[in-house]
């Protein structure tokens, strides 16, 4: 029996991620002329058929997996697993289904996407939250779906991704407290952690260089680290007058320590950038 062609050949041959491949077979911009005119070719000469898409109105509906690394969901509350949900919920009421798979750490650290809904038939792939490089390359490499991240990015990988602004969210929470009278104001998160933490540090020093506040102050809550997901650390001997944090967990474990001080936090004054 001939073998059917794939998408996944396609970009074997053509040097390509997937993603690319179906963008440029579904009429999406962003391949160069030379690519899309070496896929079509590839596609003509192979025989290739793209799937018809399944109608709203056949009973039959989408289904995309969902990946999230466990040490996003180990402490309750977790903000990607109600990411999770409501993107969930979003899919139900088109019809459409969603699969999560948790990955765990020894499972991130091989890199072996093969188990990856292996019993389930899907039409997208999800990923949120920052996961390993290389276990999201291996991904798309074999996914014969698009791929897509949420809340989080890399410049390097040909796919797409779907995020918060972090960078001018956290320059608008910094220019709200020098609007305030502040100017000691330090910034907790380590930048090198994510992509995102990183964003919302940049916004921050943008914020205080914008008003000509020449001094930057930083505390990292974790290691840098592809599998860093313990916030720690601890307070300055010297307070400054406001903080402005990278995420709900950080600012949580800020208050209670805060707290442990005797330092009283009017609930009006609780900046965090999400």
């Amino acid at each position: 029996m001939e073998k059917k062609v794939t998408m996944q050949m396609i970009a074997q041959r053509a040097g390509v991620s997937v993603v690319t491949v179906s963008n440029v077979l579904s009429g999406k911009k962003g391949a160069s002329d030379q690519v899309r005119n070496l896929i079509f070719a590839l596609a003509e000469e192979t025989g290739y058929r793209r799937s018809a898409p399944k109608a709203k109105d056949d009973g039959q509906s989408f289904r995309f997996g969902v990946l999230i690394a466990e040490r996003y969901v180990k402490e309750y509350p977790s903000f990607y697993m109600y990411i999770y949900k409501e993107i969930a919920q979003e899919a139900s009421k088109r019809g459409c289904i969603t699969i999560l798979d948790v990955i765990d750490e020894a499972s991130e650290r091989i890199a072996d996407p093969a188990y990856i809904f292996p019993d389930a038939e899907i039409d997208g792939l999800l990923i949120i939250g920052e996961m390993s490089s290389l276990f999201v390359d291996l991904v798309m490499e074999n996914s014969k779906v698009p791929v897509v991240g949420v809340d989080f990015y890399d410049v390097d990988k040909d796919m797409d991704f779907i995020i918060a602004d972090s960078f001018r969210g956290m320059q608008k929470v910094t220019e709200r407290l020098i609007e305030c009278g502040h100017k000691d104001i330090v910034f907790l998160g380590t930048p090198g952690a994510t992509n995102s933490i990183m964003d919302r540090y940049m916004g921050y020093c943008k914020a205080l260089l914008l008003n000509h506040i020449n001094h930057t102050s930083l505390i990292c809550d974790r290691g840098v680290g592809e599998y860093g997901s313990v916030i720690e650390f601890d307070l300055p001997s010297e307070l400054p007058t406001a903080f402005v944090c990278n995420c709900e967990r950080s600012t949580a474990l800020l208050i209670e320590k805060l707290r442990e001080k005797g330092v009283r936090i009017p609930g009006g004054c609780i900046n965090c950038s999400i």
